[in-house]
């Protein structure tokens, strides 16, 4: 039995699930904002690790995926 990869687990989990990534893109993007960063660019933050992490595209609520 191989070991469950958390990364990979969630990755699939934002690819199958447009409004589960935006959740995840939005709490960074506060947490950013919360900090004192604008919201634009926490935003462009937030979509630049979850491409990054998850590999999903989440510039906009629509979950578009690439």
């Amino acid at each position: 039995m191989e070991p469950v990869n958390p990364v990979e687990q969630l990755s699939e989990a934002f690819k199958n699930d447009a409004g589960y990534a935006w959740s995840w893109h939005c709490n960074l993007a506060m947490s950013m904002v919360d900090e004192g960063v604008d919201r634009v660019t926490a935003n462009r933050a937030a979509a630049r690790f979850m491409k990054l992490a998850f590999g999903v595209v989440t510039k906009e609520p629509s979950g578009q995926h690439g």
